[in-house]
């Protein structure tokens, strides 16, 4: 394992790895490439705008191949070859796959999951980054066929039931005297079960 100012060299024919894109391919301003896609390029903006580019308040700006490939990431000087991204699907689908023990034991799979976060390129078609915390998952790339039992949709807590309303019985009238009785509350005749506890 790599451990904080470890270095670990890479060789200059790794298969893994291919050349990326040093603008060494462009062809120059004044090539007889680049004057035939200007005048395609004005053509097509004569028959969007309406007008020819020159007159137009700003001029449109044309995307050069190298700015194209920095957008993409491709602007550095060895890029992933297709073995180095096959290596690396093997590697997460065996780590973080639909063959595991959790994903086996797993009430659904990541590709439905709210968590799953989704990456770009064509690893995206089988893999996506895991975010949630309690998973043992949590920020590794994960295949889309993998699952735990953090998936947002396998136990969503019930709501706390609200309680019924009070009934109140509008039907039946229960007398309420104004005044007390004159006997008083407790009876003046004391029944046979006080008597017997000493009550009077």
């Amino acid at each position: 394992d790599l451990g904080p100012g470890d270095l670990l060299p890479t060789d200059a024919e790794d298969l893994r790895l291919e050349p990326g894109f040093t603008g060494e391919e462009e062809p120059p301003p004044n090539a007889a490439v680049s004057g035939e896609m200007a005048e395609l390029v004005e053509a097509e903006d004569a028959e969007v705008t309406g007008g020819a580019p020159a007159n137009l308040p700003i001029a449109p700006s044309r995307g050069s191949i190298s700015a194209v490939a920095e957008e993409l990431g491709m602007r550095r000087a060895r890029v992933l070859s297709r073995y180095g991204l096959h290596v690396a699907a093997d590697r997460w689908e065996e780590a973080f796959g639909a063959k595991t023990p959790m994903a086996q034991a797993a009430p659904a799979s990541c590709v439905s999951c709210g968590f799953l976060v989704p990456i770009g390129g064509s690893l995206g078609q089988a893999f996506g980054v895991c975010a949630n915390e309690f998973s043992p998952a949590d920020g590794r790339v994960v295949s889309l066929s993998y699952g735990c039992g953090g998936h947002s949709e396998a136990a969503v807590m019930p709501k706390t039931p609200r309680p019924a309303p009070p009934v109140v019985d509008e039907t039946k009238v229960e007398p309420f005297p104004l005044r007390p009785s004159p006997e008083g509350s407790v009876p003046a005749v004391a029944d046979d079960a006080s008597a017997e506890l000493g009550h009077s």
